[in-house]
C-alpha cells in the first residue's frame, strides 16, 4: 500500500488565533465542548478532482520502483500546497527527507507563487527522485492544491504537510504501521507560536473528542491520514469554503461510515504564524464569483455542498416563552412559521430555556394560566441540580420549558448551564429532529445559546438562525449556524453589506384566521410610534397638525405595545371610562377594527413592521416612511411619504410643519376622497396576498425540506473592495 502526503503552500497557512484566545481567557486551543471554534485553525481551501488542466507536472518519479518489495512497509506518498513559502518551506521538506521510513513520495503543488518557491521545488525534484513539483499560474487556494495532489498521488493513503509545519521523524513509519487498521488515522501534534518563541510548546490531543466529530474540528490536516479512495468517494475538499474545509471533509467521510482511528502518537510540529490565512482570511476569485452569484439569487451560500437528501420532517424551535405568547414581531414569525410547517406535514416542537425570559421572574405557570393554556409540571434532577419541566401547547405546537431553580435570578448557579445542555442533548436524541431553528438573541454574547447550537451541530442537525429586524447578531454563534433567515430583501442586503453575512429571505408568516377581521368599523386615523425619541416627535407633530387643520378627523397616537399615548383628538369628549384613553393598551384586533388609516413614520433603517402588513391584510391604507424595509413591505400599494434625513431615531429636534406636510396631506386625501380610499384599500388587500398561507406555505416547505448540514457558516470575509460588496438584489417597491 502506498501512502501519499499532501502539503499546501500559501505563505504558510492554517494557524491558531493564539492572541485572541489569550484575550478571551482561553489559553491553548480554542475549545468549545471539546471542539474548536470555526475561526480557529483548520486548513484552508479545496479543489474538486478533474481540474488539473492548468497544472504542469515536474519531477522524475516515473522510473522509481515504488513497491520496494524488500521492505515490510509500503510506499508513503506526500502532498504539499505552496504559495510564496520560500522562506519557510525548507524545514518542512527537510522534516520529510529525515523520516525513518524512506519509502515516500512528495507531491508539491505550487499555487501561483511569485517568490521563487516553485524554482526551489524544482531544485529538490532534481536532487531527490521522490519529489514531484506541480504548478498553476493562478492562486486557487490550498484546498484546490490539495485536491490536485490527491488526484496525482499514487499512494493508497494520504497525509498532509503545510509548508510552515514539520513532521516528526517517525511519522511516516507510524502511518504505514497502522494504515490497515482504519480508514482515517487521527494523530495529536505539538503547537509552537512562531511569534512568541518563549511560549512553551503545547500539545493537541484529539482523542478525548473523538465522539463529537460533528461539534468541532478535532484535528488539522497535519494530524490526519486517510485512504485516498475515501477522499475521492466524497469529492475531496470543497473549494468554495474559505475556512474549515478540512473539518467539512472529515465530516463527509464520517457520514459514509468510515472508521476513524485515534492514535496516541504525535505527527509533528504545527507552527502558528501571524500572517496565516486563518488570521487574515481572503477569498479566491472562484469563491468570490460563486458567492456573489448566489447572493444575488438568494440561494444557499454553499449550494454545491455534497450531502444526501435527509427528508426533513421534524423541526425544533428554540425560543423564549413570553414573546412566543405575546406574538411579538420576530416570535410571531416564529410561531407562524411553525404553523405553516405543520400544514405541510412537518412536526414542530419548541424548547424554552427559562433564562431567556429574564423579565418573567420565573413565574411560567402563572403566565400560562393567564393565557388560558393548560400545562403539566414535573420536577426533576440532573446530577446535583433541581429543575422543573413544564409542558404545554401554544397554537398546537408542543412546548417544553426548562425551569431552573435560579430562574428568578440574573445568573445561573454553578453547573446549571451544564445541566441544561445535558437535558437539551437528551431532548434532541429522543425527539430526533431533522432541523433546529432559533430566534436571534441579539448582539450580546450568550454562552448557553451558543452551546445549545453547538449541541445541535454536534448531532449533525442542520441549524437555522432566525434574525430580527435590526442588523445585530453575535458572530460567535455563527460557527454553529448553517442558515440565516430574514424577512425582507432590504434586510438581507444590509446583513451582507455590513457584516458579510449571507442570509436567505422567507416571507413573513401570519396566522390569517387570527389577523384577518371579517368585520371592521373604521373610524380613526392611527399613528404608530415605536419609541419615545425621534419617531415620537415626528408622530406627535403629525397628530398636532392634523388636530389643528382638520379637527373633524379623529386621531390616536399609539406607542410601544399598542399603548395609547394620547386620547382621540378632535372627537367629542368621552367619559372617563372610555377604553381609548391615555396609557390604555389596545389589542391588535381593536386597532385594526377601528383604524381607517395607519401611519408609521419610522426613522429606522432595517425595520419590517408586522403592523403594516397586518393592516394591509385588513384593507387598511398605510402611509410609511421611505427608509428601511417598509417601502418593500407596501410595494406598489400604500403610500410612501418623505421624512428629511435630519430626523433620526435618537434625534431631539422637533419637526416643523412643512417637514410633515406630506403625511398630513396623505391622510386628508384618504379621508375626503372615497374613491381614492377604496383604490388604495383594494391595492393593500391585493399586495397582502404575498403573505397568504396558500402562497407562503410551499415556500417554507421547500426551504425546510432542502436543509442540509452546511460545510461552513454563511459568513465570508469582507471584500477588500467595499464597493464590490454592494449588491443589486432587486426587491424594493413593486
Amino acid at each position: 500500500m502506498i501512502v501519499s502526503v499532501i502539503m499546501p503552500v500559501h505563505n504558510g497557512l492554517w494557524t491558531v488565533d493564539r492572541e485572541r484566545d489569550k484575550r478571551e481567557g482561553q489559553e491553548g486551543h480554542s475549545e468549545l465542548l471539546g471542539g474548536r471554534r470555526w475561526a480557529a485553525p483548520t486548513s484552508m481551501f479545496v479543489m474538486s478532482p478533474g481540474m488539473g488542466g492548468d497544472f504542469e507536472i515536474f519531477g522524475r518519479g516515473q522510473s522509481i520502483d515504488w513497491t520496494n518489495s524488500g521492505s515490510r512497509f509500503m510506499l508513503t506518498s506526500v502532498i504539499m500546497p505552496v504559495h510564496n513559502g520560500l522562506r519557510i518551506i525548507e524545514r518542512a521538506v527537510s522534516s520529510l527527507r529525515g523520516q525513518t521510513l524512506d519509502d515516500w513520495e512528495l507531491i508539491a503543488i505550487d499555487d501561483g507563487s511569485t517568490d521563487g518557491s516553485f524554482e526551489r521545488l524544482l531544485q529538490w525534484s532534481r536532487q531527490d527522485d521522490r519529489i514531484r513539483a506541480l504548478r498553476t499560474e493562478q492562486n486557487r487556494g490550498p484546498a484546490a492544491a490539495r485536491n490536485e495532489g490527491i488526484r496525482y498521488a499514487r499512494g493508497e493513503m494520504i497525509t498532509y504537510l503545510d509548508c510552515d509545519d514539520e513532521y516528526y521523524p517517525d511519522y511516516m513509519e507510524t502511518v504505514s504501521r497502522f494504515q490497515s487498521k482504519g480508514d482515517v488515522l487521527v494523530f495529536g501534534y505539538d503547537v509552537f507560536d512562531d511569534g512568541n518563541p518563549e511560549k512553551p510548546i503545547q500539545t493537541w490531543d484529539p482523542a478525548p473528542y473523538k465522539n463529537i466529530l460533528f461539534a468541532g474540528n478535532v484535528a488539522a490536516p497535519l494530524g490526519v491520514a486517510h485512504r485516498r479512495a475515501l477522499a475521492l468517494e466524497v469529492g475531496g475538499f470543497d473549494e468554495e469554503l474559505w475556512a474549515l474545509e478540512d473539518w467539512d471533509l472529515w465530516r463527509r467521510m464520517a457520514r459514509t461510515g468510515a472508521e476513524f482511528l485515534f492514535l496516541p502518537f504525535r505527527s509533528g510540529l504545527y507552527h502558528v504564524r501571524k500572517s496565516s490565512r486563518s488570521r487574515s482570511p481572503r477569498l479566491t476569485d472562484k469563491q468570490r464569483i460563486a458567492f456573489q452569484s448566489r447572493l444575488v439569487t438568494g440561494s444557499s451560500l454553499y449550494q454545491g455542498s455534497r450531502q444526501a437528501d435527509r427528508g426533513i420532517k421534524k423541526v425544533v424551535l428554540l425560543t423564549s416563552l413570553f414573546p412566543f405568547l405575546a406574538r411579538c414581531a420576530a416570535a410571531g414569525d416564529f410561531a407562524g412559521a411553525a404553523h405553516l410547517l405543520s400544514r405541510s406535514g412537518f412536526a414542530s416542537q419548541a424548547f424554552c430555556p427559562s433564562k431567556w425570559d429574564a423579565d418573567s421572574n420565573g413565574d411560567f405557570e402563572c403566565a400560562l394560566s393567564d393565557a388560558g393554556l393548560p400545562f403539566q409540571a414535573q420536577d426533576t434532577t440532573l446530577g446535583p441540580h433541581a429543575a422543573r419541566m413544564i409542558y404545554t401547547r401554544v397554537g398546537g405546537i408542543p412546548v417544553s420549558i426548562f425551569r431552573t431553580h435560579s430562574a428568578q435570578h440574573a445568573e445561573y448557579r454553578n453547573g446549571e448551564p451544564g445541566a441544561l445542555l445535558d437535558y437539551f442533548e437528551k431532548f434532541l436524541l429522543t425527539y430526533r429532529p431533522d432541523a433546529m431553528v432559533a430566534l436571534n438573541p441579539g448582539p450580546q454574547p450568550d454562552l448557553v445559546f451558543d452551546l445549545m447550537f453547538h449541541v445541535g451541530k454536534g448531532i449533525d442537525i442542520p441549524t437555522v438562525l432566525w434574525l430580527g429586524d435590526e442588523v445585530a447578531v453575535n458572530l460567535t454563534v455563527m460557527q454553529n449556524v448553517d442558515y440565516c433567515v430574514v424577512s425582507s430583501e432590504f434586510l438581507r442586503r444590509q446583513y451582507w453589506e455590513v457584516i458579510g453575512l449571507a442570509c436567505q429571505t422567507l416571507p413573513r408568516a401570519f396566522d390569517w384566521d387570527q389577523v384577518h377581521l371579517p368585520r371592521r368599523e373604521p373610524q380613526v386615523v392611527m399613528v404608530l410610534a415605536r419609541d419615545r425619541s425621534g419617531e415620537s416627535l415626528v408622530a406627535g407633530k403629525i397628530v398636532e397638525k392634523l388636530n389643528r387643520s382638520r379637527p373633524d378627523i379623529p386621531v390616536t397616537l399609539l406607542g410601544q405595545d399598542w399603548k395609547v399615548r394620547r386620547p382621540i383628538l378632535g372627537a367629542p369628549a368621552k367619559p372617563a371610562s372610555d377604553p381609548v384613553s391615555p396609557e390604555t393598551r389596545l389589542t391588535p384586533s381593536q386597532v385594526y377594527s377601528a383604524a381607517k388609516v395607519l401611519l408609521v413614520p419610522s426613522l429606522g433603517h432595517a425595520l419590517f413592521d408586522r403592523s403594516v402588513a397586518e393592516a394591509m391584510i385588513n384593507g387598511i391604507p398605510v402611509v410609511v416612511g421611505e427608509r428601511g424595509a417598509l417601502p418593500e413591505v407596501v410595494g406598489s400599494a400604500g403610500l410612501v411619504a418623505d421624512i428629511p434625513a435630519c430626523y433620526q431615531r435618537d434625534s431631539t429636534r422637533v419637526p416643523n410643519a412643512d417637514d410633515i406636510s406630506p403625511w398630513v396631506d396623505a391622510v386628508i386625501r384618504l379621508w375626503d376622497d372615497s374613491r381614492f380610499y377604496d383604490q388604495i384599500s383594494a391595492e393593500c388587500i391585493a399586495r397582502s396576498q404575498c403573505w397568504h398561507p396558500d402562497r407562503v406555505t410551499p415556500i417554507y416547505a421547500d426551504f425546510f425540506r432542502n436543509l442540509r448540514p452546511q460545510p461552513g457558516p454563511p459568513l465570508v470575509p469582507k471584500w477588500s473592495d467595499a464597493a464590490a460588496r454592494r449588491l443589486d438584489l432587486g426587491g424594493g417597491r413593486g
